[in-house]
């Protein structure tokens, strides 16, 4: 079962999703203090939003962070997937039911489309078994 957390939730379960967020999107040591609070603050404002997978037990297995922003480019509103973390395996039947979750709220929201952005390969292959398509790739050469 997936479920979109309120943002009294998201301050109640902020250490585990402070962890998902660090795990997920393998943010550097030196990054974590601003990513950290200003992650926080969008979810407690709603400008982000939080989603628990849980089990059977209703304990958290996974979670995903999103935000809604409107495209520089095409002025297309989207769905933006800031962070997804596992904290077990989740069998890819699971994702599937997430996705269409995920899908079934950003249609709601009225976004045109999904994006996502990770430097972490094990979410490329999820997002890859989910279908999604490689659009680019990031280089960075350190100054």
């Amino acid at each position: 079962m997936i479920i979109k957390l309120t943002p009294v939730q998201v301050a109640e379960y902020w250490e585990l999703v402070k962890f998902g967020l660090i795990y997920g999107d393998l943010v550097p040591e030196d990054h974590r203090q601003v990513v950290l609070n200003e992650t926080l603050q969008a979810l407690l404002s709603e400008k982000a939003q939080c989603f628990f997978r849980l089990d059977a037990e209703h304990r958290v297995i996974a979670l995903m962070i999103t935000r809604i922003q409107i495209s520089k480019i095409s002025g297309d509103q989207f769905l933006f997937i800031q962070c997804i973390y596992s904290f077990r395996k989740v069998e890819n039947r699971e994702w599937e039911a997430d996705w269409k979750y995920i899908r079934d709220f950003a249609s709601v929201a009225k976004c045109a489309y999904i994006d996502a952005e990770s430097a972490n390969p094990a979410i490329f292959q999820i997002l890859k078994n989910l279908g999604a398509k490689e659009l680019y790739r990031t280089y960075r050469f350190k100054v």
